[in-house]
C-alpha cells in the first residue's frame, strides 16, 4: 500500500510507527532497511524520521516511501 492509498491519518495513529522497523525505498532503487524515530504531519502529508538499522544517519521521509514486514511478506510469495 502506498502513501496516497493509505491517506492521512491522524496523529495518534501515525505515532504508532515510531520504532517499528521497515524498508526504506530511495529514488535510485536502493533498499535499506530502517528503524522509525518520529512522525510528523506537514502540509496534510504523514512523514516518517528514519534511520539505517546497520550504519549512521537519519533522514526525513514520506510515508509511503518506507514498506513495514506485513506489507512486504504480502508483496512476496512464500518459499517453501
Amino acid at each position: 500500500m502506498m502513501g496516497a492509498e493509505r491517506g492521512n491519518m491522524g496523529v495518534v495513529e501515525l505515532a504508532k510507527y515510531v520504532g517499528r522497523r521497515g524498508v526504506f525505498s530511495t529514488s535510485e532503487g536502493l533498499k535499506v532497511q530502517v528503524v522509525v524515530l518520529d512522525v510528523k504531519q506537514a502540509y496534510g502529508r504523514d512523514f516518517l524520521a528514519v534511520s539505517p538499522m546497520f550504519g549512521a544517519g537519519r533522514h526525513w521521509t514520506e510515508f509511503g516511501r518506507v514498506s513495514f514486514l506485513s506489507e512486504v511478506l504480502n508483496n512476496y510469495p512464500m518459499v517453501r
